[in-house]
């Protein structure tokens, strides 16, 4: 019997230690969005709040991270922050997203790409963080989870897509 990869993901994040998730996501963004960091493109962040959050197949809530933009770039925290966005998708659709498989704008109306909260603070960090190809460590990463998908047997995932896209550095 195959464990669903979905299933398989969220398990592992919910049982992994924090600090390493937050070092990773750190770096990943640090170097998913330097450009961006250095002009000041993240600055709606600063004192402010994002929620970035995993939703299971069944519409449970899954795995979050809590962001903000700090002194020496983003950081990412543990533990119930009052948000003031959040942005929630199943790690398919997040997957997608990280490929440019699927238009944000899409999901956001099919209700597969949740924002709440702050709206333009929201539609602010969706452009910013889904408006770029993902390069270097990020792209490797997205890679990753596209081949961990395939192998985890989610066909529907992969009728739905396509065939994984070149990305850089491949």
């Amino acid at each position: 019997m195959r464990v669903p990869a979905e299933g398989f993901i969220l398990a592992l994040l919910r049982h992994a230690p924090f600090d390493p998730q937050r070092l990773l996501l750190e770096r990943l963004l640090r170097e998913a969005y330097p450009d961006a960091l250095r002009d000041g493109a993240f600055a709606p962040l600063r004192g402010r709040w994002l929620r970035i959050e995993l939703v299971g197949d069944d519409g449970r809530a899954g795995p979050g991270w809590n962001v903000t933009l700090g002194s020496r770039g983003l950081i990412v925290v543990a533990g119930p922050v009052a948000w003031d966005v959040r942005i929630a998708a199943s790690i398919d659709d997040f997957v997608l997203l990280a490929n440019q498989q699927a238009d944000p704008d899409m999901l956001f109306f099919q209700r597969r790409l949740v924002i709440e909260g702050d709206t333009a603070l929201g539609l602010a960090v969706k452009n910013l963080i889904f408006g770029n190809e993902l390069a270097g460590a990020p792209a490797e990463i997205a890679r990753l989870l596209w081949r961990a998908r395939s192998a985890l047997n989610r066909p529907a995932l992969a009728t739905q897509a396509g065939a994984m896209p070149a990305l850089p550095n491949q």
